[in-house]
């Protein structure tokens, strides 16, 4: 039995025992199994949820790292031509979970002169007809008379209008339009070119071979590099050689179509000096030669 207030007068209902406080105790007291239950069912299922969602963050990260290691590296010809490019440097995005992926922090080399012969600002050698620059295309008209006592003539010697460093790489790109049947085409540079000789280098189109020459400065030449063969000179007409050099203190390097050929030591030139490009055609020769693109580099 329930116990009796002393206070109760006879015949007066006990609050507590009120059935309205009776039906809020009971509703609230389902509300609260109700809150238990669904507590229990998140807790539950939240483990194989967070386990989903961490599988799609480490495949999101694995596939973001794959991206920045495969991302192509501008190479150093990839620069804006007709202006300087000084040497810059460009480390890929890489996730902020993503800690144990190494930054990769391509180097493009500094492009101190570059041309595409849009117009001839840099002040080339031209003449009233050719050579000419028009387009992008620096076109030379050479020929070599029947008379010239040797087997080649030196059609043009064009000075570069740009103040070497003692160290470079230079590269032109190149196009033979025309040449006489048997007729044979040299495009080739002079460097280091003083009051005590240069070096000349030389790439035969028509031959697909290349040679290095020491001249002195009384004229005698010394072979360096003999005619060489290679298959990376293309003969056709209208198709495009790179052709370069690369001088680095007494390290001489021949270049064709981005290839770096034999490395020679020779420290007979050691002062900077002119740089100049050299067109030789045959004997009995008429030939069309096109520059499209030249591009300077410096070498530490």
């Amino acid at each position: 039995m329930g116990k009796t207030n002393r206070n109760q007068k006879p015949g007066q209902t006990n609050p507590s025992e009120s059935p309205f406080l009776k039906i809020a105790i009971a509703i609230i007291g389902a509300i609260g199994l109700i809150i238990v239950a669904l507590i229990n069912r998140s807790t539950a299922t939240l483990p194989a949820e967070f386990t989903q969602t961490a599988e799609a963050r480490h495949t999101l990260n694995a596939m973001t790292a794959q991206s920045n290691l495969s991302a192509p590296i501008s190479s150093p010809n990839q620069t804006q031509v007709t202006s300087v490019t000084e040497t810059s440097s460009a480390t890929p995005a890489v996730s902020a979970t993503s800690t144990n992926i190494p930054s990769l922090t391509p180097v493009i080399a500094n492009t101190i002169f570059e041309d595409d012969f849009i117009n001839n600002g840099n002040g080339w050698f031209v003449a009233a007809g050719y050579p000419n620059i028009v387009a992008g295309k620096y076109t030379h008209k050479v020929s070599c008379l029947s008379s010239n006592p040797s087997l080649y003539c030196a059609s043009y010697v064009v000075a570069i209008p740009f103040k070497f460093p003692r160290n470079f790489r230079i590269e032109i790109d190149t196009k033979i339009l025309e040449l006489s049947p048997g007729g044979k085409v040299d495009i080739g540079f002079q460097v280091r070119k003083n009051q005590n000789g240069y070096y000349q280098f030389h790439y035969f189109t028509s031959d697909s071979s290349y040679q290095l020459d020491f001249i002195s400065d009384k004229g005698n030449q010394l072979n360096i590099i003999p005619a060489t063969k290679t298959d990376l000179i293309n003969n056709d007409l209208e198709t495009k050689n790179s052709f370069g050099v690369e001088i680095n203190d007494s390290t001489l390097i021949p270049i064709v179509n981005g290839q770096e050929l034999n490395r020679i030591e020779d420290g007979s030139l050691s002062n900077a000096g002119g740089a100049y490009i050299t067109i030789f055609t045959s004997r009995e020769t008429n030939a069309t030669v096109q520059i499209t693109n030249i591009s300077v580099q410096e070498v530490p």
